[in-house]
């Protein structure tokens, strides 16, 4: 699967509808507020995108609303409707009960001794605070334009770190399948030389379960000649797919010496970067 076809299995439109406008939720009390910040945003467009307001006149309405379009970008709201704090619950609603980090919140009030601005900034997960009687046309433009973009850098992050976890699954998946491919023992490490997968030849030859040697730093599992072998390869992009070939020679638990030749390739992640080594074990001649 490549990134693009990854890109379209996250969503049925990836991280965001670039055909869709934004939706910007307008939460107050006061119809006549609602009124004026529809106004304000009728012409208004990002990216080549309207915005839709989405109204609610409590906080009650809004969190419904919140959770029926969880893909609103935006919300503005009042502090002081149901109660004098109904506004600053509902933040912590949004961040805590409907575990949504990605929308922006604009905090507006026209009682600014209810809500200290400094207070609210640090107690709260906001991401503008706003007077009303400071809120301009212009004001309010620039405030909805910065939450918009604010907004469209985060879901992409969240896009991103998506995509790289499911390629690095999809990249796992292969080389487990490959690792069962292979009859000698071997086993692949990530950049830092940690085992991230091993066949049962490998297990069986260091008598031990390949479960077990999950996660842990080669040094700690492997003797010393096959862990150095490992530590020394050098990875790079240049080195993807180059395959070196060296001897090592331990003592085996009965005593006896053990003489492999030592085949170790840098693989590739999707993103075309090193991943890590693969170690694969012969019979030394």
């Amino acid at each position: 699967m490549n990134a693009s076809e990854l890109y379209q299995n996250l969503g049925p439109n990836g991280w965001a509808n670039t055909d869709e406008p934004w939706k910007v939720l307008v939460v107050d009390d006061d119809p006549e507020v609602i009124a004026v910040t529809r106004l304000v945003t009728q012409d208004m467009s990002f990216k080549k995108r309207p915005i839709e307001i989405v109204e609610a006149n409590s906080s009650k309405t809004a969190r419904d609303l919140l959770e029926k379009h969880p893909d609103i970008a935006v919300v503005i709201l009042d502090v002081v409707m149901e109660s004098d704090h109904a506004g600053l619950d509902l933040v912590k609603e949004i961040r805590g009960a409907l575990n949504n980090p990605m929308v922006r919140i604009l905090l507006r009030t026209g009682q600014p001794g209810q809500a200290p601005e400094r207070e609210v900034i640090l107690d709260y997960d906001i991401n503008d605070y706003r007077l009303k009687s400071d809120l301009t046309a212009q004001s309010l433009f620039s405030s909805l334009i910065s939450a918009l973009r604010s907004y469209e850098m985060v879901r992409e992050l969240e896009f991103h770190q998506k995509l790289a976890f499911q390629t690095l699954t999809h990249q796992l998946v292969f080389e487990d399948q490959m690792m069962a491919m292979i009859e000698q023992p071997a086993l692949y490490t990530d950049v830092m030389a940690f085992v991230t997968g091993a066949n049962q030849a490998m297990a069986s030859l260091l008598g031990t379960a390949t479960g077990q040697m999950l996660g842990h730093d080669v040094s700690a599992i492997l003797p010393a000649p096959l862990a150095e072998t490992v530590r020394e390869r050098k990875i790079t992009k240049s080195e993807i797919g180059k395959v070196v070939e060296q001897k090592a020679a331990w003592e085996g638990p009965n005593g006896l010496p053990i003489n492999v030749k030592c085949k170790t390739q840098v693989y590739r992640m999707g993103d075309d970067s090193p991943g890590g080594v693969i170690l694969v074990l012969g019979l030394a001649p």
